[in-house]
């Protein structure tokens, strides 16, 4: 299976919710793969934030690769340890589940 199908997978199991609108509260430095990197047209050499450390795909109040956004993204707000203040889905990720989805990224 392909390092992107296998991303694919793993973005499925985590729960999706709707956030505020205009908000940038996790926009900031966000650590990728190369498929991730790749899939969004993103050079190796270049970073994905500005100088202020917001992330340079956050333009006119929303994220202009949300259908792309890496698994660090898609998890803010789905876990305790990455809990968003303003929303977030019905349930929760389990630590188990966050741990399991985080070792299997960390093998792609």
């Amino acid at each position: 299976m392909k390092p992107s199908q296998r991303l694919k997978q793993l973005y499925d199991r985590i729960p999706t919710f709707i956030c505020e609108p205009g908000c940038n509260d996790c926009c900031g430095p966000v650590a990728m793969s190369k498929t991730e990197r790749k899939k969004i047209g993103l050079d190796s050499s270049i970073t994905p934030v500005d100088s202020t450390m917001t992330c340079k795909f956050y333009t006119n109040s929303c994220c202009s690769i949300y259908k792309e956004r890496p698994l660090l993204c898609r998890l803010f707000g789905t876990t305790e340890k990455l809990k968003c203040p303003k929303r977030g889905p019905e349930k929760l990720l389990t630590q188990q589940e966050e741990d399991e989805i985080m070792n299997l990224y960390f093998k792609i």
